[in-house]
């Protein structure tokens, strides 16, 4: 499987509800929403699979604790963006980050289940 088998899932997930793909610029004090007409998923690679367990290990901890970190800018990026990671032959984790604008408790278990579906078609 490769990487991009987990990142069209979430794609398939975004294209079918408008908050993940809803952007919000500051005007006039107001915060009105832009929905976007096609799914946008911004993401960036990363390539373990150089290094030792152990290193793989902490360098998904790292890029993980670097992407809770970034902010985000919601007037020109949508509320969440993805790093799937390669690991190895079987191993594709893909590290989801939300803005809690657009998500909470109930929508990750609305939005999991599809996913966990849709990646487990994927690999057949």
């Amino acid at each position: 499987m490769e990487t991009g088998a987990p990142l069209g899932v979430l794609t398939a997930v975004v294209e079918r509800h408008e908050v993940p793909r809803t952007g919000y610029r500051q005007d006039a004090g107001r915060l009105p929403q832009r929905i976007a007409p096609e799914a946008e998923v911004p993401f960036r690679e990363c390539d373990c699979t150089g290094l030792p367990a152990a290193g793989r290990e902490a360098r998904l901890v790292r890029l993980i604790e670097e992407e809770l970190r970034r902010p985000a800018d919601l007037a020109r990026q949508p509320p969440l963006r993805a790093v799937p990671a390669r690991v190895g032959p079987a191993g594709h984790p893909l590290n989801v980050v939300v803005h809690h604008i657009a998500f909470d408790g109930v929508s990750y278990h609305r939005s999991s289940r599809p996913a966990s579906t849709g990646n487990r078609c994927a690999h057949r």
